[in-house]
């Protein structure tokens, strides 16, 4: 069958890693798949030989929103996939009001909270959303949110991780605290840079790194400048070897305002690193109080601030902590969670 997965960029964010993986999946069974990018004409994770890559950008001179819309609608129309799949709140839309009339079937998939959006976000949403075919989200909780003629069409499949989290060898930690995340509002990693600050004279041998980029860069930087951290928060950009980071880390820290579900918390879960993270979407069903990691309010400096201090202080609390996540790590096999896309997809096998 013939896919078309509709993203804004291949950069080295959570859900382009995900559209990566399933398209990768799909194209090792032999499917003709195609993504298909809106803006930025990158590619950050690797891909199939046979899964073809079309940018919005090198293919219209005016680079315009509507202009980019009508490309999409042309080169569907065209192309006359099966299925086009469409990731994110602001590409899904995009799509769903490009392709009106078109008669393909749209997967729709939500990557964070939908509480969380803006009042003209969830006005489109609420206008164009039940023209989805179906619409995939990644918690129980993500799905209670919608109104009934949505929740019909909602199916739910977790983040698949990649095997490479499962292959990763046991290696001597270092006083690491990790953060995995973009440097954007959202993720809030100013209050997790003042947290740290807070209680880096009573764990004097530990360091904060935080992987990711982002619009904040500048302004994440003249903090930890101003509070003289240098020497003990570093903004260490993209990597791909970041796995390897987190497994020689003692902590995963994750300080979001709201999350859908995070692929990085998920991937160092399945590392078995304890984890503290503020109570955001996606959370109640990865974290069990105590038992794997802390969570904290979201906002709250000075609880952040304790629950890391607790756990860097104690390394026996690390250590079972870290064995209860890998016990659980099972679920977030990265072949369950695409064959549950694949079965998805294929359902709409033969509508070209």
């Amino acid at each position: 069958m013939k896919i078309f997965f509709v993203s804004s960029t291949l950069t080295s964010g959570g859900s382009e890693r995900v559209i990566s993986l399933i398209a990768n999946h799909m194209a090792e069974k032999g499917h003709e798949v195609e993504i298909v990018c809106l803006l930025e004409p990158i590619v950050f994770y690797p891909l199939h030989p046979a899964v073809k890559v079309a940018f919005a950008e090198k293919e219209i001179k005016n680079k315009s929103l509507p202009a980019r819309m009508l490309w999409l609608r042309r080169h569907v129309k065209e192309a006359r996939p099966d299925v086009v799949v469409s990731f994110m709140i602001l590409v899904y839309i995009t799509t769903l009001f490009a392709l009106m009339g078109v008669k393909v079937p749209i997967i729709t998939s939500e990557r964070n909270d939908p509480a969380s959006f803006s009042w003209w976000k969830r006005a489109l949403r609420r206008v164009l959303l039940p023209r989805t075919t179906c619409h995939v989200v990644q918690t129980q909780k993500i799905k209670d949110y919608y109104t009934e003629d949505i929740k019909r069409k909602t199916v739910i499949i977790g983040n698949p991780v990649t095997n490479k989290v499962f292959d990763v060898k046991p290696v001597e930690k270092k006083d690491v605290m990790i953060n995995v995340a973009r440097l954007f509002p959202q993720k809030n990693q100013k209050m997790l840079i003042r947290a740290f600050h807070s209680i880096k004279d009573q764990i004097p041998t530990y360091k904060l790194k935080i992987y990711g980029e982002g619009p904040l860069r500048l302004d994440l930087q003249q903090l930890i400048d101003y509070l003289q951290l240098t020497d003990r928060v570093e903004l260490c950009g993209r990597s791909e070897k970041v796995l390897d980071e987190m497994n020689a880390s003692k902590i995963f820290v994750m300080s979001s305002n709201h999350e859908g579900l995070s692929n990085a918390m998920i991937e160092a879960i399945c590392i078995g690193l304890p984890i503290v993270s503020t109570k955001v979407s996606g959370t109640e069903e990865l974290i069990e109080e105590g038992r794997n990691g802390l969570l904290t309010d979201v906002g709250d400096q000075q609880q952040l601030a304790d629950a890391l201090l607790r756990i860097a202080k104690d390394e026996a609390l690390q250590d079972s902590m870290g064995r209860n996540n890998k016990e659980n790590a099972k679920r977030f096999k990265e072949s369950e969670v695409l064959s549950q896309w694949e079965t998805l997809i294929c359902k709409f096998q033969g509508n070209s």
